[in-house]
């Protein structure tokens, strides 16, 4: 009896690990799809140029993301992230509200370590779930995953503590563990400044 219960529960995990991998996958395809407006619309020219090179790596993430269908044995199915699509309307109002403020760059740069850490937390997740299912090959993945993950979010956060144009972004964070959870942070903006390391 306790075989078949544990058989179930690992049954259902499996079951929503699809599920998650999917709404992971389409987290990803939009960001992907709506970062070129966003990243036009800044004026910091390092975080215009740090927004463009993450195009390039979402675009790689989801082509990662084929490995681990085929590692586990599914089609990419077509379920929707409605998290990260009402984020991306967030973001994408922002750049309206702040245009021509000196607060745009900092509004622009907010979404997206938002969005990153969901996206870690996400992968971290799964993480723990494919070593739960045996499935070594698509733990593998998923590690390499969190590692670019990881990567992303520490190139946006050190860029937070670059004054951008019209502005100057400080934000103070609390440290955080292997999958980017346990962050905070106060945002100041103040004076003006060129994009200029401190």
């Amino acid at each position: 009896m306790q075989i078949l219960e544990e058989c179930k529960l690992m049954k259902v995990l499996e079951e929503r690990f699809r599920d998650e991998l999917s709404v992971l996958h389409d987290s990803e395809k939009q960001q992907g799809n709506g970062l070129f407006k966003i990243a036009e619309a800044a004026t910091c020219h390092h975080l215009k140029k740090l927004l463009l090179e993450h195009i390039d790596q979402s675009e790689s993430l989801v082509e990662k993301f084929a490995q681990i269908f085929t590692a586990f044995g599914e089609d990419a199915t077509g379920k929707s992230c409605k998290f990260t699509a009402a984020l991306m309307r967030s973001w994408n109002r922002s750049v309206v509200d702040f245009k021509d403020t000196s607060a745009l760059d900092a509004a622009i740069l907010a979404y997206a370590i938002k969005i990153e850490h969901y996206q870690n937390t996400s992968y971290g997740c799964l993480y723990e779930w494919a070593v739960q299912l045996g499935n070594r090959e698509v733990a593998r993945l998923l590690e390499e995953l969190l590692v670019e993950e990881k990567s992303v979010i520490q190139a946006l956060t050190d860029q937070a503590f670059l004054p951008c144009y019209l502005g100057v972004l400080k934000v103070t964070c609390i440290s955080c563990d292997r999958y980017g959870h346990k962050i905070s942070g106060i945002a100041e903006l103040i004076g003006n400044g060129d994009c200029k390391p401190f």
